[in-house]
């Protein structure tokens, strides 16, 4: 995204004193006010730059030699930055040779600097897990160090194995019974599993080949090797050189989406699928992309408001119910593969699964999750419109107030504008107004949605989706 290169002439700058007009095309402009464009090009370093000197600084915490390695890697890229610019305007790198060198030099401190910022800590931590002596204060921090979600997770791999129902079974007896929230007496998470199968599933093989060969097994060997593949995939997202590496630096050095990763929470193993989804459509590959989509749907609840942007996306040029069934009927793959996946679990005890996985998350379930977070759920509670945090609350009628709107507006504006770009800020936009008016709101799900709008920002449009023509469009003859 090379755009501080634009370059605004002004013949007369020099000559006019402060005061003086020049027409620019658009209306007048004092000379005396830089044009924005000249702004744009005055500025000293790339958006990229810019970027990774604003998201580094929470990553400056591991240790000294860590630390020490991240920051000259940002005075490195900030000294390419300047001499060799990216881009294509006339500042930018001359040699075709020279700008691949530092394209590659700088792509590789980028990722050098999410090793240490993502990776590193994530392994640290699941090292401290497996050496730290139970009867030491360090097997405590190792625990606390490690998310509820991803020890609930492992016990409902060992069940599934053992052929439990992960969705019936209590977790009393597990190491998810350790874990102690704050606001409330008992942790509701001994009583039920809110997590979809999928997760499950994929971690298997992973849990069986770990536990056999090394004796042990942690969740987050499998979000890393998925965070991994995430980092490889994002670059393919975008053509500029720049904005693969904004790309980059926006999701991979995002504190909370890296900071969950850290705790074994999954956010990271759900965008990987999502990414996935829109990188097999972008390549062509329609059914595999539909595959994906609906393992995402079967991971996490969040993914699930993607699909209307998803699907509109893929009902080219204006909408009709011919399209709209062509479009359900091809759509085949997504609805078996959340069959194949769900069905199951769901069959298997039905009550025990819609307890699980909806009940227990919006507040009907007799042991359900606390209001907590930083959501319009905390600003009840603290305005005691609510008395307790383990209190009923009908959230779905502040989400129907706002969040449906903004639902239709987004859409729309996708209808009039039918790219990849309006999929991924639709369903930012309409993730932050749903969960901000949900029952509760976590710092991680703010995280998750920044990183759904910097791909909005930096990710290409992708295939342009013809308009209907309207009487007053020229008529062109291939005669």
């Amino acid at each position: 995204m090379a755009v501080r290169h634009v370059v605004v002439t002004n013949e007369e700058e020099g000559r006019k004193s402060d005061g003086d007009e020049m027409d620019t095309g658009q209306g007048k402009a004092r000379l005396g006010m830089p044009a924005v464009g000249t702004l744009i090009a005055r500025q000293p370093f790339s958006l990229d730059a810019l970027l990774l000197l604003l998201l580094v600084l929470p990553h400056r915490w591991w240790n000294p030699v860590s630390t020490a390695l991240i920051i000259l890697g940002v005075g490195i890229y900030l000294v390419l930055d300047t001499l060799y610019p990216l881009g294509t305007g006339p500042n930018s790198t001359p040699s075709n040779t020279t700008k691949r060198l530092t394209f590659a030099l700088r792509l590789f401190i980028v990722i050098l600097i999410i090793g240490i910022a993502a990776i590193v800590p994530s392994a640290y931590n699941i090292i401290l897990r497996l050496t730290a002596d139970p009867s030491s204060e360090a097997y405590s921090i190792a625990y606390s160090k490690t998310h509820d979600g991803a020890i609930q997770t492992e016990e409902a791999i060992g069940m599934i194995l053992a052929g439990q129902n992960p969705y019936v079974e209590d977790y009393e007896n597990t190491l998810v019974a350790n874990y102690v929230l704050p606001s409330v007496p008992v942790n509701p998470a001994i009583y039920h599993n809110a997590y979809l199968p999928f997760t499950f599933i994929f971690s298997i093989p992973f849990y069986v080949v770990l536990q056999e060969v090394m004796g042990w097994y942690d969740q987050r060997v499998v979000y890393l090797l998925t965070f991994t593949f995430l980092i490889l995939l994002l670059p393919k997202l975008t053509r500029s050189q720049n904005g693969k590496l904004a790309l980059l630096i926006a999701i991979g050095l995002n504190s909370s989406l890296v900071g969950s990763l850290a705790m074994g929470m999954n956010d990271s193993f759900v965008l990987f699928w999502l990414v996935l989804t829109v990188y097999l459509l972008q390549e062509g590959h329609s059914s595999a992309s539909m595959v994906c989509m609906a393992l995402a749907c079967c991971t996490k609840h969040s993914a699930w408001l993607f699909l209307p942007f998803y699907f509109l996306y893929r009902v080219r040029g204006p909408l009709s119910l011919t399209k709209l069934k062509s479009a359900a009927l091809d759509a085949w793959p997504f609805f078996v593969t959340l069959a194949v996946v769900v069905l199951p679990f769901f069959l298997w005890n039905p009550p025990a699964f819609i307890d699980d996985t909806y009940s227990y998350l919006v507040g009907t379930s007799a042991a359900s999750y606390p209001i907590a977070g930083s959501g319009f759920g905390s600003v009840l509670l603290a305005l005691g419109l609510i008395k307790s945090n383990t209190e009923y609350f009908p959230f779905w009628i502040p989400q129907l107030m706002f969040a449906v709107p903004v639902l239709i507006c987004v859409l729309k504006k996708q209808l009039a504008e039918n790219n990849l770009q309006q999929c991924w800020l639709g369903y930012g936009l309409s993730l932050f107004a749903v969960g901000f008016f949900s029952r509760f709101f976590q710092g991680n799900y703010f995280g998750f949605i920044v990183a759904i709008l910097a791909l909005a920002y930096f990710a290409e449009p992708g295939q342009p989706v013809p308009r209907a023509r309207s009487a007053a469009d020229p008529q062109i003859s291939t005669e």
